[in-house]
């Protein structure tokens, strides 16, 4: 075997090595992220959400298209009064916050998560049955519409 084809042999599985490593990285990783089952849209005044979602555990995208920071925020509806009958629903958080667009993603409060403007995380929940109202927490948004009713099935 001449030099030159010795050299194009060995360069061909290096990159034949590289190749199968980075596939291996994608398909054998732990923490690959889940699709969504639901997009929960956050803009000026407005919460874009199903109107109904399954119960159980599922996951939804979260995405801030507005040009301010806005959060969301979930808490189950009382029947008769219709009002928030608890404290805020807790959400496990798929996405870091390394992971997020913006490296300065941060969670405001524990019951609240804050996106700021085009930002988008994934979150897992697990709701029960009931009605629920989806809402940004930040003073005056929901007050000037930024809120949704939720239905869990």
């Amino acid at each position: 075997m001449s030099r030159r084809a010795s050299v194009r042999a060995r360069r061909y599985l290096v990159t034949a090595a590289i190749g199968l490593a980075a596939l291996a990285a994608v398909l054998l990783t732990p923490d690959r992220l889940p699709e969504p089952d639901a997009t929960i849209t956050l803009q000026e005044y407005v919460i874009a959400a199903p109107a109904t979602l399954p119960e159980g555990q599922s996951v939804f995208l979260v995405r801030n298209t507005g040009h301010a920071h806005h959060n969301l925020t979930v808490c189950p509806l009382d029947q008769d009064t219709g009002r928030c009958a608890g404290g805020p629903e807790f959400f496990d958080m798929l996405r870091r916050p390394e992971d997020a667009r913006d490296q300065s993603f941060y969670e405001d409060r524990a019951d609240m998560l804050v996106l700021g403007k085009r930002w988008d995380t994934l979150i897992r929940y697990d709701l029960e049955p009931g009605s629920y109202r989806f809402y940004c927490g930040i003073i005056g948004h929901a007050q000037n519409g930024m809120q949704a009713a939720v239905t869990v099935q």
